[in-house]
């Protein structure tokens, strides 16, 4: 079976999972699936504003009002159809839709995120407070499970007054690192009086 036979006539078994038996035959359903959107991709940049807006130019380019169905066709990019049908859940049948809206939902951060972009494996948030626990001292210059107390006025540097488990500490220093959920009740010690 050519992918797609033509467009909005696409049967649910083209849809399954490869080697899944077609509903309606029982045979076996072969799909050819690639994962390397370089070809999709050099589409989309064709449309660089995709990225940042709905704006089109006017008149729209044919391309992006042709069911996306027929624009796979067009371009060869049967292979890619597969996971771009799975890819960009929400819009219906993503066949049936104009390529317009299947490159503003599936676009090039969507495939940069498919493909790791949006994780962060290395240099988390948390490294913050190791580089702060090893450069600190024999653990001087942390303080942990402390509340600010108050905030004295100060014509330089940083002042500030906390309750540690052994009593108050005035802080006094060129710099403050303060790492505490952003709650109205946690700032208001804060606040310069």
């Amino acid at each position: 079976m050519a992918f797609p036979p033509s467009a909005g006539s696409l049967p649910p078994s083209a849809y399954q999972q490869p080697g899944s038996p077609d509903d309606s035959t029982g045979a076996r359903v072969t799909v050819n699936s690639s994962s390397n959107y370089t070809a999709y991709i050099r589409q989309l940049q064709k449309y660089p504003y995709f990225e940042y807006s709905w704006d089109q130019p006017d008149p729209v380019p044919e391309d992006l009002l042709l069911l996306f169905s027929e624009f796979l066709e067009k371009y060869g990019l049967e292979d890619v159809g597969y996971n771009v049908y799975y890819g960009a859940q929400g819009l219906s049948n993503v066949l049936d839709q104009l390529t317009v809206n299947v490159f503003k939902i599936f676009d090039g951060s969507f495939i940069d995120a498919l493909h790791g972009g949006d994780v962060k494996g290395l240099h988390t948030n948390g490294e913050i407070y190791t580089r702060v626990g090893c450069t600190a001292r024999g653990g001087r210059s942390v303080l942990v499970a402390v509340v600010a107390a108050s905030r004295p006025a100060n014509g330089t540097g940083v002042r500030l007054v906390v309750q540690t488990p052994t009593g108050h500490k005035l802080i006094m220093a060129s710099k403050l690192l303060v790492s505490i959920p952003p709650l109205l009740k946690n700032m208001q010690p804060s606040e310069s009086t």
